[in-house]
């Protein structure tokens, strides 16, 4: 449970951003998560990461380290946080309900699938 718990918050926190910062700067950002992962699985779980690997890592990190050098930063005084509250709270409306969802089904397609390899 705590892992749907998780998953679900991630992708509405995910959502969440959309609104606030364009694509062009969230979309790197998010690569990084990935980033991380396979750092996690590499030290932690002890996964073997081959050069394609370590080499998409290495990318990945440059260039988010490239978009934030050359980022022009954004003046906040211009920004409605009144609007910003209104999309986040339908980012929370529309996507909870559609990733608890697609979660269940998921799980229900995993669960057939374990039945149909029984059977055989």
């Amino acid at each position: 449970r705590n892992v749907l718990f998780l998953d679900l918050a991630g992708a509405v926190f995910g959502l969440a951003a959309l609104t606030i910062v364009p694509i062009s700067v969230a979309q790197p950002i998010f690569c990084n998560g990935l980033v991380l992962l396979a750092l996690y699985s590499h030290f932690h779980l002890k996964e073997q990461l081959g050069q394609r690997e370590w080499l998409s890592i290495s990318l990945c990190f440059a260039g988010t380290l490239l978009l934030a050098v050359t980022l022009v930063p954004r003046d906040w005084n211009q920004t409605s946080i009144e609007w910003i509250q209104v999309k986040l709270g339908l980012v929370l409306l529309l996507a909870a309900p559609l990733l608890a969802t697609l979660e269940i089904w998921a799980r229900r397609a995993k669960r057939g699938n374990a039945d149909r390899s029984v059977i055989e």
